[in-house]
């Protein structure tokens, strides 16, 4: 914990975060504990801090120290190392900790309780995997977009990518078409593995239906109307989603991203189109900002083989502060969706996981392992790699 009380106890102000809360300011006003943290300057012309400033968060800070006293106690008291980290877990999510978090929550419009809080686990799943040219390749469950890579990878093992010359037209084309394809399917297919209906993992997973996939891309021009396939034929099921499928076709303008009508379901903050037509009336600062934009990613491996990925996201700003505890609260349930004709997979529901983006990556080989981790892979790709026996 001492790397990140050290930063709550005061740090200098990045430039981007402090552009982000300068540019989110009237919202964060609406919320009273993130108004207390972010504008340290009311009523001036800037009234979030400056890049370089040091910025204090005291309430995160006490939590932070709350866990470290919880440990230490257990610790003097006798309990084992990971007793003493259970008694700080425990104190987060059923403490007084948890406590100050529902009490902030619902104050302010949340609906967050302490038995979701108590009831709160990590989950230990089995990845899902792929053999591409050789290699092996592991991701997470659909509740994230981490199979949509394993799909893809299929659907390029039809094409000769090195034959096309690395970076060519045709090899970047061919890719992005692969790509296009995996995430139709991600789109209206993925959702949490344990809610109903069930995810049709195996057929989008299936070498056979990869090639009827591969078979829809078309050398030389763009699919702009590319949409979801049918895996179930390939794990021996008839598509209950048949009659959806032909409505969202019907309904879905893929050309626009947006819904026909009324009921455009993409985020204003995902709305902006960098189409030739509208970039003359661009904003040049807008359009570096949202493109420098992206999320942290950490790696970590050791000579005895073990990984760890972790990619913070969520809590981001304009952030809702829970109470006194200095937590900002999640934003993940923006993933979810209101209508099946969307996805009838990650329909909002009470204990849900929400699809999301975040995935980290891995790779073996029988002479040693490649660890990746790919984090928004419409936007970007970070990539650390390591190798050990």
């Amino acid at each position: 914990m001492a790397p990140a009380m050290e930063m709550a106890a005061g740090y200098a102000m990045d430039a981007e975060t402090s552009r982000s809360i300068e540019r989110n300011k009237k919202r964060l006003k609406t919320w009273p504990y993130s108004k207390a943290v972010f504008i340290t300057h009311p009523g001036q012309k800037r009234e979030g801090p400056a890049p370089g400033e040091i910025f204090v968060q005291k309430d995160l800070l006490a939590t932070l120290k709350k866990m470290v006293e919880a440990e230490t106690k257990a610790l003097a008291a006798g309990k084992s190392r990971e007793a003493a980290i259970m008694a700080a877990y425990d104190r987060f999510y059923k403490g007084d900790i948890a406590k100050e978090f529902v009490r902030g929550a619902q104050q302010q419009g949340g609906l967050i309780t302490m038995e979701d809080l108590a009831n709160w686990k990590p989950v230990e799943e089995e990845p899902l995997h792929t053999n591409y040219k050789g290699i092996d390749v592991y991701k997470l469950q659909p509740w994230s977009q981490g199979p949509s890579l394993l799909e893809c990878l299929n659907i390029l093992e039809n094409f000769d990518l090195k034959g096309m010359g690395y970076n060519s037209v045709q090899y970047i084309h061919t890719i992005y078409q692969a790509m296009n394809l995996a995430f139709a399917d991600r789109d209206f297919y993925y959702g949490d593995p344990r809610f109903q209906p069930s995810v049709p993992i195996k057929g989008l997973l299936s070498k056979a239906y990869a090639k009827t996939q591969a078979a829809r891309i078309n050398p030389n021009y763009n699919d702009a109307h590319a949409g979801p396939g049918d895996p179930y034929p390939f794990q021996n099921e008839k598509n209950p989603f048949l009659e959806l499928l032909k409505r969202r076709k019907r309904t879905f303008d893929s050309s626009s991203n947006q819904l026909k009508g009324p009921d455009g379901f993409v985020p204003a903050h995902d709305a902006i189109s960098y189409s030739h037509q509208k970039r003359a009336s661009i904003d040049d600062s807008l359009y570096m900002d949202r493109l420098w934009r992206g999320t942290t990613s950490i790696e970590a491996a050791d000579k005895e083989g073990w990984v760890v990925s972790v990619t913070p996201s969520g809590g981001w700003i304009p952030g809702v502060i829970a109470g006194h505890t200095g937590v900002g609260m999640s934003q993940r349930m923006q993933s979810f969706v209101l209508d099946s004709l969307i996805d009838p997979f990650n329909v909002v529901a009470p204990g849900k996981r929400p699809r999301v983006t975040l995935t980290p990556t891995m790779a073996l080989k029988t002479t040693g392992l490649i660890f990746l981790s790919l984090c928004r892979a419409e936007t970007h790709r970070n990539k650390i790699s390591y190798s050990f026996f």
